[in-house]
């Protein structure tokens, strides 16, 4: 089956993040397989099997509290740095930011198996940023966080990053999503499809919980993440935030602000 192309214009697009909470369960069910809405045309999908880098930096964000959990997915990119999108580390129902107690980072999660785990003793997000469950092009461009972690982890599992927009090689996109929670999975075949306001259009198959995954191009055997995983727009493409976008806030961690 033939794979969506970017539209000109677009009028919302979903969040991808995994909340027990109907409300927002119920955004599914716009036109597109209500289980799997990122999945453009065939599922293109599969385990990850190796943990080697960068595989091992690439973990499930879970967020506990009372009477409600939920998962994302982020990347280390230090040993004690992940990048994820800002609305994983938000409370839907209030729009404050999650206490730093309740988010816990497991890297190289397998079936209850990791590599390091930590909770966050820092959440830092863009200047303004405003949580809508329904965003257009200059708010997604803002769906971007970094949590500094309480302890390192691994520095071994730390992935490199690419500011570099790619030219036609395949992008690799890997999840926790939430019809597979408990193994990454990776569709390696995706492309870029378009940029508009700084935002890239892809048609990388994900799912709710595949927020804040990686995007990463490949050279050789080197994987490099290039950008982050935020919405999609179900049955047509999935919107990603160039990792250049974090640099605000990796350069706020350094001096502490």
């Amino acid at each position: 089956m033939k794979r969506s192309t970017v539209a000109p214009f677009w009028r919302a697009a979903l969040l991808l993040f995994t909340i027990s909470t109907a409300a927002l369960l119920s955004l599914t069910t716009a036109k597109a397989d209500k289980n799997v809405p990122g999945v453009f045309g065939i599922d293109n999908r599969k385990v990850v099997e190796s943990t080697d880098p960068p595989f091992g930096s690439i973990g499930r964000i879970n967020v506990a509290g009372f009477k409600r959990k939920s998962h994302c997915t982020g990347t280390l990119i230090a040993p004690d740095i992940v990048v994820t999108a800002a609305h994983c580390v938000i409370n839907a129902r209030n729009k404050a930011v999650h206490a730093t107690r309740s988010v816990h980072f497991v890297s190289g999660f397998r079936r209850g198996e990791y590599i390091g785990a930590s909770t966050a003793r820092r959440i830092i997000l863009p200047v303004n940023y405003s949580f809508k469950l329904e965003k257009g092009n200059e708010a997604l461009l803002q769906d971007i966080a970094v949590i500094l972690l309480e302890k390192e982890i691994d520095a071994a599992s730390v992935a490199r990053t690419e500011s570099a927009r790619p030219t036609g090689a395949p992008l690799s996109h890997v999840s926790y999503p939430r019809d597979r929670p408990y193994l990454p999975v990776i569709d390696d075949q995706c492309k870029l499809l378009g940029e508009k306001s700084g935002l890239w259009f892809t048609n990388c198959d994900t799912n709710f919980g595949g927020s804040g995954g990686p995007l990463m191009v490949r050279s050789g055997e080197d994987f490099k993440i290039a950008a982050v995983m935020s919405a999609i727009v179900p049955g047509r493409f999935s919107i990603a935030v160039p990792i250049r976008h974090f640099a605000p806030l990796l350069e706020r961690a350094a001096v502490g602000n």
